[in-house]
């Protein structure tokens, strides 16, 4: 019970903690932000093969041009990292990563509004390349933004190591 109180209302857990823990409201609204997108990123990658029937009956089209919608965006995205990681290097990380998040959202809502094929494919390349943003930006803004101690523990899978 001691430590319960010791450690806040919340017993430890939720909110109080996180806060605590990556050292500051605003700090942890960033890495709860970052781990949004993110998150949605992660959902969009495989939202092609979850509607793959809808998407060849509502724009026509076979095999082929769903592998382009699936590959186009990841290999876009790996191109893109080199020279996104040496823009990282030279202008402020902030205001890129920032940028990135507002392009990428423009992207997800051409890709909910595209009415073609086209239209699909040119949503879904932009995402690969602003995607390409993640990598060199989210681990430079979680090492500036979060102390060394939790960004560590954020980061690793195992935080006993």
């Amino acid at each position: 019970m001691a430590a319960a109180r010791a450690s806040g209302p919340s017993g430890g857990r939720g909110r109080g903690s996180l806060t605590g823990r990556t050292g500051g409201d605003l700090r942890a609204r960033v890495g709860v932000l970052l781990g949004c997108v993110l998150a949605l990123n992660a959902a969009d990658t495989g939202v092609v093969g979850a509607i793959v029937q809808e998407l060849r009956h509502s724009l026509h089209i076979g095999n082929t041009q769903v592998g382009i919608l699936t590959a186009a965006p990841a290999a876009v995205g790996a191109v893109a990292t080199i020279p996104v990681g040496a823009l990282t290097d030279r202008v402020p990380r902030i205001p890129l990563l920032a940028g990135s998040v507002v392009l990428w959202s423009v992207a997800m809502i051409v890709g909910g509004l595209a009415d073609s094929y086209e239209w699909l494919l040119c949503s879904r390349v932009a995402l690969g390349a602003v995607t390409a943003t993640a990598g060199p930006h989210g681990r430079v803004a979680d090492r500036r933004l979060l102390p060394d101690a939790g960004a560590g523990r954020l980061v690793r899978a195992d935080p006993r190591r």
